[in-house]
């Protein structure tokens, strides 16, 4: 069998090319609610509240104060007699996200 040229006919090089990462993580979002609506809300003393909230992109929430942890969750509470403000915290690979209630 007969080589031709150089010795190299027929030899096909290949590269690939990569982009040397991944795209970042989506930012977190967060949302709170106090009986399905954004706050402020104006609540009558010692009537209960429910209070919801949900993320997107989050791996851990938790709503102070309260304590309460969720990524989604709701909870009833009881016994507003004050202006108080419930913030929901999040953290997620992306980053932070936040939102408050407000109730008076």
């Amino acid at each position: 069998m007969a080589q031709g040229g150089g010795g190299w006919a027929g030899l096909a090089l290949v590269i690939l090319a990569c982009a040397g990462g991944t795209e970042p993580p989506d930012s977190p979002s967060a949302d709170i609610k106090a009986d399905g609506a954004d706050a402020p809300l104006t609540v009558d003393p010692n009537v209960p509240v429910h209070l919801s909230w949900n993320s997107v992109n989050a791996a851990s929430c938790v709503v102070t104060p309260g304590g309460w942890n969720g990524t989604t969750g709701s909870v009833t509470v009881e016994n507003l007699t004050a202006t108080t403000t419930y913030r929901l915290a999040c953290t997620g690979p992306g980053g932070e996200a936040g939102d408050t209630f407000m109730s008076s």
